[in-house]
Order: structure tokens, then sequence, then C-alpha cells
């Protein structure tokens, strides 16, 4: 019992801050549900991904009640996570996960550089969160890369999409963050329907994990309107490094 109180507790500090940056949370849930709850790979990204999707949805509730998200965009990206999605699930089995790892985490650092450094004057020039560009982000293959993410690490792939939605079109931190959450939510319905149908979700630990997460969510997304944009954008970059010197270390352990 107390193994799943913790559990409860680990998924409200997640929750809080997955929402404030417009993450899943999995990059930190799948090391404790392999760690501490002694789960293996496969399950724990299952279960992560419960977590993941849970929180997208309790988050994108929240911001539509303050920094009202880019629907279509959103919809569009989770959508097109979807083919992403069924090819990350198959190559978590089939692939060398050390080589992805090592590529995947290369890839985080240096978008973390390119975000922390900078931060102000672009946000004030208006090279992030001024006029967005035209549509055509809304056929860009991050959707696919984000779900593919998403599958392999079991992560909800808003490491990828919410820098994206504030490089590429120029959104606003805040309305990145609620539009990657909702792009989280509708890719995590599929990937949660493939963990499913193989058994690779531990269902007592989805659960308290899926609570603690929707309570921290609405946490998170309270703190979020004090928050100024330089800020959300630096945390990101902060929690965006980790992940990558994360999967760089995975590598050589």
């Amino acid at each position: 019992m107390l193994n799943y109180l913790l559990t409860l507790a680990v998924g409200v500090a997640i929750g809080t801050l997955a929402s404030v940056v417009g993450v899943g949370g999995g990059f930190l849930a799948v090391p404790y549900l392999m760690l501490v709850a002694s789960l293996p790979p496969m399950e724990a990204v299952g279960t992560s991904l419960v977590m993941v999707t849970g929180t997208g949805y309790s988050s994108t509730l929240g911001y539509l009640k303050r920094e009202r998200p880019h629907i279509p965009l959103g919809l569009t990206l989770g959508l097109m996570a979807v083919p992403g999605v069924y090819l990350g699930y198959h190559l978590l089995s089939q692939v060398s996960e050390e080589t992805f790892k090592a590529a995947f985490g290369v890839t985080l650092i240096v978008i973390a550089i390119y975000l922390g450094t900078g931060t102000k004057e672009r946000l004030s020039k208006g090279e992030w969160g001024g006029q967005e560009r035209g549509k055509w982000y809304y056929y860009s293959p991050m959707g696919v890369l984000g779900g593919l993410i998403s599958a392999f690490f079991g992560v909800g792939g808003g490491v990828i999409y919410t820098p994206y939605l504030i490089i590429a079109p120029r959104m606003r931190p805040k309305v990145a963050v609620g539009t990657s959450l909702l792009a989280i939510a509708v890719s995590g319905t599929f990937a949660i329907f493939i963990y499913g149908l193989t058994s690779h979700i531990s269902a007592s630990h989805a659960v308290f994990l899926l609570t603690g997460t929707v309570i921290g969510s609405q946490i998170g997304v309270r703190l979020s309107g004090r928050l100024k944009g330089k800020h959300i954008v630096l945390a990101l970059s902060a929690i965006v490094l980790l992940t990558g010197i994360r999967m760089l270390l995975s590598v050589t352990a």
C-alpha cells in the first residue's frame, strides 16, 4: 500500500511540472516505474503512457479556461503522431535502443541549448511568440516524430512539440504549452490502445499515477498563469537538457 501512496505522490509532482511546461512527464515516470516499482521496460512505458495521456486531457481542459490552445494544430499534430506511435511500439523491441537513445539525446541537448540562449531577446523581438507564420507547419513531420518518441520512450512527445511550436510557428509559450498538451492527449489515446492490447500496462500503478497527475496538472495550470513566457521557456530548456543527458547516460550504463 505504501508503494501505491508513493506512486500517487509522484504522480502529483509529475503532473504539476508537466502541465507548466507542456510535456507529458513520462521522462520522469518511466525511471520511477522501472527503478522503484520494478516494472519491466515495456510495462513501464505502457503504464507511463496512461499517465501522460491523462495529464494531456486534464491540462488541456485547464488551459481552455485560460491561455486558449491552438485546437486545430493540436489535433493535427496528435493525429499525425498515430503512425509514429505504431512505429515506436515496434522499434522498442526490434531496433537497437542504445543507438536511438544516443541520437535522441544529442538532438534534445541541441534543442535545449538553442531554447536556453537568448530567450529574453527572442521573445521581445517577436522571434518567439510574435506573428504566427503561415499554415505550412500544420503538415510538419514533427507530429510523426513526436508519436514515435512517445511510444518508444513512454514520454508524451512534449519535448518535441512544445519547442517546435515556439520556434517554427512562433507561438506564445503559454499557447504552445496548451497546444502541445492537446496533441499529447490525442496521440496518447492511440498508444494506450496498442500497449493495452498486448497487456503491457500495470493497471494498479496506472490508476494511482494517473490520479496523482490529474491533481497535479490542475495545480500546474494555475501556477503557469503566474509565470512569464521566458520562465516557461527556460524551464522547458532545462527539462529538455536533463532528458537528453539522461538518454546519453542510459546508453553508457
